[in-house]
């Protein structure tokens, strides 16, 4: 454990530095060296209330068991000078906002001018997203141009999933319950994947309070049709739902959804994790079969705001022709193919979806 400590350190990944310096000081709690490490992993990773917090476990430890203080060299960890750290962008705690009869949980990244609401795909969890280094770094690169809202829509994470139906209607209606309770009178929307259905619907009806729309390897379309004929027929699906629930729990499909990532046991771990807390099979069968049957084709030629679609060439979650597809219906849509294969915002090249919100930002609202 301690070698894989330094390796993390070394590597500059101080979740995972943290992660392992947790599991030693669960093996020995009297190893004052494996509390600094996870005090140290804290700190340089930005996150100073953890690093306190667990400074004061760590002298609760030592106090308790052997009457002693921590050593100086601990007390130096704290001791230094804040501006030593990693600045820290504001992470807010998780709220609620009540919405058709359940709760909605909702947090905010950063404190910028403009208003950034992440619509999240099948899956999402306000807090575990963070616990990942790859999109912890995603989150923390576009907080510096706005405020980041992260929500996790009715039926999974945090939020109420008993009579949870995420009809695009519903999420339509989470979002606008979202942008209610933080005050957000115009948001640039990010619409990851399932995402992209209920944004859409949001967005046609309330393009006064939405400054700009990026699909990112979104769909208009759940299912295949004679008219649409580049994704997954019913029967395709519920095989696909069927395998999903059998093996829910486990790194799921992450060949398709983050090739990149794929042999990356941290990830791995992550997203086995991010799942077990995110959803369980049950709940999430009921989610992806209301998912399935959508149909917001539409709404497309109602979008009246400007509109990114960008999606990644080699995607094989949804196919690149589903954004082609959109943008050739949604007016003035602008057209943005990747490079790469991963379904995953913040898998691969980052920087293109950063630069476009970057750019959508620079607009006036």
């Amino acid at each position: 454990l301690e070698r894989l400590i330094q390796a993390e350190f070394e590597q500059e990944r101080f979740p995972e530095a943290a992660r392992f310096a947790r599991r030693l000081v669960e093996c020995d709690p009297l190893n004052e060296a494996a509390h600094r490490h996870l005090i140290s992993a804290a700190m340089r990773g930005g996150d100073l209330v953890s690093a306190r917090r667990h400074y004061q476990f760590c002298s609760e430890v030592l106090e308790r068991t052997l009457g002693v203080s921590p050593a100086e060299e601990t007390r130096a960890l704290l001791a230094a000078p804040i501006s030593a750290a990693p600045a820290a962008l504001p992470i807010s705690t998780v709220r609620y906002v009540g919405v058709d009869g359940l709760h909605v949980a909702y947090r905010t990244i950063g404190e910028g001018p403009v208003d950034i609401l992440l619509v999240p795909g099948f899956v999402s969890h306000v807090e575990r997203a963070l616990e990942d280094r790859n999109c912890r770094r995603w989150m923390e690169s576009v907080a510096k141009i706005g405020r980041v809202i992260l929500f996790d829509r009715r039926g999974v994470g945090l939020s109420d999933r008993i009579d949870a139906h995420p009809t695009p209607e519903a999420i339509a209606g989470d979002m606008q319950a979202v942008l209610d309770a933080l005050a957000s009178r115009r948001a640039i929307v990010v619409a990851a994947s399932e995402g992209g259905p209920g944004s859409l619907l949001f967005t046609a009806r309330f393009p006064e309070r939405v400054q700009h729309l990026i699909l990112w390897g979104a769909m208009a379309k759940g299912c295949r049709s004679p008219d649409y004929p580049f994704a997954l027929s019913a029967q395709q699906f519920d095989l696909w739902l069927g395998k999903l629930t059998r093996e829910w729990g486990e790194a799921l499909d992450l060949r398709t959804f983050a090739p990149s990532l794929a042999d990356d046991a941290p990830t791995r771990r992550w997203w086995a994790s991010l799942l077990r807390a995110a959803s369980s099979p049950g709940s999430m069968r009921a989610v992806l079969s209301a998912l399935r049957d959508v149909d917001v084709r539409p709404l497309l030629g109602q979008i009246a705001v400007p509109t990114t679609v960008m999606h990644r060439k080699g995607d094989q979650a949804v196919r690149m022709e589903a954004a082609v597809y959109m943008a050739e219906r949604i007016p003035e849509a602008r057209l943005v193919l990747v490079e790469g294969a991963d379904h995953w915002f913040w898998a691969g090249d980052q920087e293109p979806l950063i630069s476009e919100i970057e750019e959508a930002a620079r607009r006036p609202a």
